[in-house]
């Protein structure tokens, strides 16, 4: 088994490269890099990654293209709770500001747009800030069967 990993930042490459888990790590910005690996991987998984971007669809295309058939892509975003929002918000309280939030409703969306099934979403805990839990949803998507 092979395992990658990919980070803009050079020093949470450092931190990946400790822990001996990885088999190759990249500095390369994630959709860029996955947009060159075309059907190179059998899983994405992504945790606090995805809290950066507003609109997922780009990431969603980009993971969609590097998967291979049926592969899976599990990540986690910061709960949005407007049901009937399907957007992002921005929110300044968490992670020091500037990251978003995504609704399950907009997920499904932009599964749907970007031929993934809904595997699953179960609410986790993301982190801990200033003393309490800040729960994410952690997502499962498959590529779909065409």
């Amino acid at each position: 088994m092979s395992v990658d990993g990919v980070d803009i930042c050079s020093e949470m490459l450092e931190r990946a490269s400790e822990k001996a888990a990885y088999s190759h790590l990249y500095c390369e910005e994630m959709t860029a890099f996955m947009l060159g690996k075309p059907a190179c991987y059998d899983a994405v998984l992504s945790a606090a990654t995805l809290i950066h971007f507003s609109d997922l669809s780009k990431v969603f295309d980009a993971v969609h293209r590097c998967l291979r058939h049926a592969g899976l892509f599990v990540f986690t975003v910061y709960k949005h709770d407007h049901q009937f929002e399907p957007s992002v918000s921005q929110r300044s309280d968490l992670a020091k500001g500037g990251c978003f939030s995504h609704s399950i409703e907009y997920i499904q969306k932009a599964a749907q747009l970007t031929k993934f099934d809904f595997v699953s979403s179960e609410v986790a805990i993301h982190e801990h800030g200033h003393g309490t839990a800040v729960d994410c949803y952690l997502i499962a998507l498959r590529k779909r069967l065409v």
